[in-house]
């Protein structure tokens, strides 16, 4: 005889039993798709009347666009109190307290209040077992749609709705805390962004170990510094996930400065192939994106390992000149003088790219090499202090991932 397995959460509060009710999404919740506005349509910036549009660009990290739009239907609006959540493209994020007309990438899901607390419901679509059903139900395809009757078909487990607001309320509170951990995050990122722009505009230069003022900095174009290579070349979709070569990531070389060696993917290499290594201070640029101002970031590779390559959406850059760090020079060219500069070079409509000949033509500020050297260190102590803070919301957020998969069915 078998113990029958009970619909109870793996971790509790107290005062609390009885198993968890079980029903389908289709059974309390219902949904709408929002509304599709061409780019050419939007307007991107705020005018009497107009809505807030919310769309996948919202999600972006620091993203800076924002949409809006005129008269949409009543069916498309959100307010604060509903939540929202993506269908295709990168299904399943979930989002709330946002107001405005959301993109047809998007569900509206209506819920009943009496049996449903808001922030459970919020979690609960989160909840790495919900969310994962969410993505298998999407498919693998190139563009992963969630249609309504797979949304609907999802079964959920709840508890009665004050033990729903006692789970939402614990969740808030985390939520809190790791919003007060970004706010430092980011904080600690606009002090280096000002720095950065006082450093490499000269409004605040460093002295030598005397106290005397370093030479005037020296003007020279990309190309005078160092040679490009290419990114990996010739390769299949059968190529990726597995061999002997690692290849740099698009999106590592796009996030980071200095580029992180555990943010690599595998790829098979054959013996007979030409494709060109990368090397300790090699730097690494975005050559295509369908955002203009990703195309031209710049990051560092500070790792001596073999058999490392660039994705093909990327090119490289070697320095063979003795008067400029490479660390220097990756720092120089992501501060925001130069993003300006390079983000004017995007050419494209649905898709940009930058050229690499007009990128040579860049004109580098270089300062002498003792002050590269310290203007270095400096942003090194910024820079860990910015990777502990991350980290420190990385271990939150850890931690809110393990009480998720414990605190519900």
């Amino acid at each position: 005889m078998t113990n029958e397995v009970k619909n109870v959460p793996q971790l509790r509060f107290p005062n609390f039993d009885g198993e968890w009710e079980e029903k389908q999404l289709g059974d309390v919740t219902k949904s709408n798709q929002g509304l599709q506005i061409a780019i050419s349509d939007r307007k991107t910036k705020y005018e009497k009347g107009l809505y807030f549009y919310i769309t996948n660009e919202f999600l972006r990290p620091n993203s800076q666009t924002k949409y809006y739009i005129e008269n949409p239907p009543e069916s498309v609006l959100a307010e604060k109190s509903d939540i929202l959540m993506t269908r295709t493209g990168n299904t399943g994020k979930v989002i709330t307290n946002v107001e405005g007309a959301f993109h047809n990438n998007f569900f509206k899901i209506k819920y009943n209040k009496s049996i449903i607390d808001r922030l459970f419901l919020f979690e609960l679509l989160k909840s790495p077992k919900i969310n994962n059903k969410f993505l298998s139900l999407a498919g693998t395809s190139t563009i992963p749609d969630l249609n309504h009757s797979d949304f609907y078909s999802v079964y959920i487990s709840f508890p009665t709705i004050s033990e729903q607001q006692k789970i939402s309320t614990f969740f808030s509170k985390l939520d809190r805390q790791i919003e007060l951990e970004e706010q430092k995050l980011a904080k600690l990122e606009e002090q280096k962004k000002g720095y950065m722009q006082k450093i490499f505009s000269q409004e605040l230069r460093f002295k030598d170990d005397n106290g005397n003022e370093y030479p005037e900095w020296q003007f020279k174009n990309l190309g005078e510094l160092g040679d490009t290579f290419t990114g990996l070349s010739g390769k299949t979709k059968d190529d990726f996930g597995y061999g002997d070569g690692l290849f740099i990531t698009y999106m590592n070389v796009f996030k980071n400065t200095i580029a992180k060696s555990d943010i690599v993917e595998r790829v098979k290499i054959g013996s007979n192939e030409n494709q060109n290594r990368v090397q300790y201070g090699d730097i690494l640029f975005t050559t295509s994106s369908e955002v203009p101002n990703e195309v031209g970031m710049r990051s560092i590779w500070l790792f001596n390992q073999d058999n490392i390559y660039l994705n093909s959406f990327c090119f490289g850059f070697r320095v063979v000149v003795n008067y400029i760090k490479p660390v220097y020079l990756a720092r120089y060219l992501r501060s925001e003088e130069m993003r300006k500069t390079i983000t004017i070079l995007a050419q494209g409509s649905t898709r940009f790219n930058i050229s690499k000949k007009e990128m040579m033509k860049l004109n580098i500020k270089v300062p002498y090499i003792e002050e590269q050297i310290k203007i270095d260190n400096f942003f090194n102590k910024i820079d860990i202090l910015i990777l502990k803070q991350g980290k420190k919301i990385e271990i939150l957020k850890h931690r809110k991932k393990g009480l998720l998969q414990k605190m519900f069915v």
